[in-house]
């Protein structure tokens, strides 16, 4: 695990030295190195620096070759940690509850009624009929964490992103339904 001050985070030579290069698929013309924006939940971590990173800080995360990189943004001020595949325990992704609450004779109701899948008819819901609770992502570092949060509506594809990874570090996703 590796800090990172404003000045080193845009600097490649740093970041690549210690990570890689940006990872990239065999085979495929475009990859998805980063993944959507996250809030903090938690970040325990052993230097003094992680008290620098404000508590109301967003994160992002990009995959490179040897781990990833965890970006925190506040305010145009910016945070980094670099974390190889040797500093992570493993990494889990927890969707949130989802509420389903058809209003009668509305379209979700009649495509529950008939025996569509919850996860189908939900894209039909309207009027707060289906809401989803956030998911979180805990990245275990061994004694210490970072734990995120993110729009319960961004499971299936932050799902993809992580799924990815599950040959280089152990990766356990839960969803609920």
């Amino acid at each position: 695990m590796q800090f990172c001050t404003e000045k080193e985070l845009n600097d490649l030579d740093i970041v690549q030295a210690y990570l890689g290069n940006p990872f990239k698929e065999p085979g495929k013309l475009l990859t998805v190195t980063g993944s959507g924006g996250y809030f903090i939940e938690d970040v325990t971590l052993p230097n003094t620096l992680s008290t620098d990173i404000p508590e109301d800080a967003k994160a992002t995360i990009q995959r490179y070759e040897n781990g990833i990189f965890v970006l925190f943004n506040k305010s145009n001020r910016q945070y980094g940690i670099m974390l190889a595949w040797n500093d992570m325990v493993s990494l889990e992704l927890n969707e949130g509850k989802s509420y389903y609450k058809p209003i009668p004779f509305l379209p979700m109701w009649w495509l529950l009624k008939f025996g569509v899948k919850h996860n189908i008819a939900r894209n039909i819901g309207i009027f707060g009929e289906y809401r989803q609770e956030p998911l979180q992502l805990h990245i275990n570092l061994g004694n210490n964490r970072i734990c995120l949060y993110s729009n319960g509506f961004s499971f299936t594809e932050k799902r993809a992103y992580f799924k990815a990874m599950s040959t280089l570090i152990t990766v356990t996703i839960n969803p609920k339904e």
